[in-house]
């Protein structure tokens, strides 16, 4: 009897003495953290879209019927250095310009709902078709923000690929010394269509002062690019729920871990 006590006594000390060793291993929690920590950035995706920004992005809303050349919604004002300016397009030619108009988007329709916009770069950039929207709110100095929207070229003869620079500037004034260009939507691939474009960027320093976005259109080359484009999307860049979970677990093992060191 005293022998199986005995018995018992070494086989329950042995494990006890196993886990104190795996407890006072001043490496383990270390080595769990690295663990987590590589769970977190191969398994969490980097971001995901807070609130749009953006007012009417779709260009949906329009006050009255218009049908002529360089009418915006009204959330949008024109900031190029040419007249009349960037342009609505309807499905319906129900304001602004049909897409078929002037041979443009002959048989091309809105990528969101009815309408989109469309400006050009008659090449080199000298001049541009621009336009922008006053922000309600301030963008954060040093934040990460999210553009996003889908482009797409004229169908025009005479006119070549392009995309689109990404302005915050203190007025709509083209050319606006204190503008800042704080990202490019790549230019269109030539295959026809739409196609989608994002781009993150950083708020500058003085991003409270720059409280208008800009979209100006950029041709390939020296040719002249009529560009669409639709849907269009400004957000905070915030972290996914599941890297906030992850993190979470990861700080509750290490407390853990820490507790039975102690």
């Amino acid at each position: 009897m005293h022998g199986m006590a005995r018995g018992l006594w070494r086989s329950n000390n042995r494990s006890l003495v196993s886990h104190r060793a795996f407890d006072m291993n001043p490496t383990t929690p270390r080595l769990l953290f690295a663990a987590i920590t590589t769970a977190t950035l191969v398994c969490a995706p980097a971001t995901q879209a807070a609130g749009n920004l953006i007012r009417n992005s779709s260009f949906e809303t329009v006050n009255g019927v218009v049908h002529d050349q360089g009418y915006l919604p009204a959330e949008f004002e024109q900031t190029g250095n040419i007249s009349p300016g960037a342009d609505t397009y309807s499905n319906d030619d129900s304001y602004g310009i049909q897409p078929g108009g002037f041979g443009n988007f002959t048989g091309a329709t809105a990528q969101d709902g009815i309408r989109f916009a469309a400006g050009a770069d008659f090449g080199s950039f000298a001049l541009v078709e621009a336009f922008g929207q006053q922000l309600t709110t301030a963008l954060t100095a040093g934040a990460t923000y999210d553009f996003s929207g889908w482009i797409a070229d004229s169908f025009r003869a005479g006119t070549t690929r392009g995309g689109f620079d990404l302005l915050l500037s203190p007025s709509t004034a083209f050319g606006d010394a204190g503008a800042v260009t704080v990202g490019s939507l790549a230019p269109t691939t030539g295959v026809g269509g739409w196609e989608y474009r994002t781009v993150s960027f950083t708020a500058p320093v003085n991003a409270a002062t720059l409280g208008y976005l800009i979209l100006a259109p950029r041709s390939v080359g020296s040719s002249e690019a009529y560009i669409g484009i639709d849907n269009i999307s400004l957000t905070t860049a915030v972290p996914e729920p599941a890297t906030w979970g992850l993190m979470g677990l990861g700080l509750l093992a290490l407390a853990g871990a820490s507790r039975r060191r102690r």
